[in-house]
């Protein structure tokens, strides 16, 4: 007979099949990675490459002083770009201006009287405690007296 001990697979083809598992995945990684385009401009230049082999045209290569200056004029347009929109982005036009200035103007206007209304309502709230407390004092002083004047009347 066998027992549950008996059907498990040894220890060692275990750990045989998981180091196998391991060097596989390390061994992919690498082969992969290989492929993998450097940076951002060559990733855009290989991606039009495939484009066109895959339609069918002939495969053009450049040369290393030709990829080198097409880098170099990517770069150049990238920086132009970059300057051109960081001016569109700090000059506002003149009614955006006015309309951003009225709206702040308004928002402060707003922020002003909101706290007035807080303080008057914080005022309103200490004189409201103060009554109450006042209807307690003649409340008790009036129990008080009734207290003592039952007695006297019976």
């Amino acid at each position: 007979m066998k027992t549950a001990d008996d059907r498990r697979a040894p220890e060692g083809n275990r750990l045989v099949g998981g180091l196998m598992a391991l060097i596989m995945g390390i061994v992919t990684m690498v082969r992969l990675s290989k492929n993998v385009p450097r940076k951002l401009t060559e990733a855009a230049l290989y991606g039009t490459c495939y484009s066109e082999t895959i339609n069918g045209s002939a495969d053009k290569s450049a040369s290393s002083s030709e990829y080198i200056s097409m880098v170099k004029r990517v770069a150049e347009l990238e920086e132009k770009m970059s300057v051109v929109l960081n001016r569109q982005q700090a000059a506002m036009p003149p009614d955006r201006e006015e309309m951003l200035a009225a709206a702040l103007n308004r928002v402060n206007n707003l922020e002003q009287e909101l706290s007035a209304t807080g303080k008057l309502l914080e005022d309103v709230l200490v004189k409201q405690q103060e009554l109450v407390a006042c209807i307690e004092k003649k409340k008790k002083k009036k129990k008080l007296v009734s207290y003592r004047i039952l007695p006297l009347l019976h």
